[in-house]
């Protein structure tokens, strides 16, 4: 053995697909997706099998599926790698149809990936308060207390009294944000700035 397969800790054997008998024990390096070995005075072809006899008694067997042969470098010696796959590794679930139903202002699917950008929609203040109350009405229990102050924030919207009832709003709905929130920047577009 060369100083090359010093990693190669593993003991496997090459089972050959038309039967024949099994190749001897060799070292070899094997992962999930790969077997290397510098013993390549043994024949190699794709379908064949890889056996690892692992140190517990159990034994691994991968499908090789692809045979790489590297020639003999200056310093390097002749190498076999072997794409592999463990023949009994549960296979991955694959995703089937998948259907997105988008709906609304800018709607996005984004796949392994972030938004990071700013989408601005123009709308009237009466048609957010609208909204609005129409929301509270239908989604939100008890909801006596925060229609009067959406009315009151509605009546006193581009005055210097609105900043006043948007923060009784505010405090007043904090229970309520998940029906809420999608409100709150346009609520807040209509604070005057002194």
């Amino acid at each position: 053995m060369n100083n090359f397969g010093i990693s190669h800790n593993d003991t496997v054997r090459i089972l050959s697909k038309d039967g024949s008998a099994p190749s001897r024990n060799i070292k070899a390096k094997v992962t999930p997706e790969t077997v290397v070995t510098y013993e390549t005075d043994i024949v190699v072809k794709e379908g064949d099998q890889v056996e690892r006899q692992l140190s517990n008694g159990n034994t691994e067997l991968y499908d090789i599926f692809g045979v790489h042969y590297t020639e003999q470098g200056r310093i390097k010696p002749p190498t076999y790698e072997l794409k592999v796959a463990k023949t009994t590794a549960i296979p991955r679930p694959v995703a089937g149809n998948i259907v997105y139903i988008l709906n609304g202002n800018n709607a996005r699917v984004y796949n392994n990936s972030s938004d990071n950008s700013s989408n601005v929609v123009n709308v009237s203040p009466t048609d957010l308060f609208k909204e609005l109350k129409n929301v509270i009405s239908t989604k939100v229990p008890d909801n006596y207390i925060l229609l009067v102050l959406a009315e009151a924030m509605e009546k006193e919207s581009g005055t210097d009294k609105y900043l006043k009832s948007y923060v009784k709003f505010i405090e007043e709905s904090a229970t309520h944000l998940t029906e809420l929130h999608p409100f709150i920047p346009g609520l807040s577009s209509l604070i005057k700035v002194i």
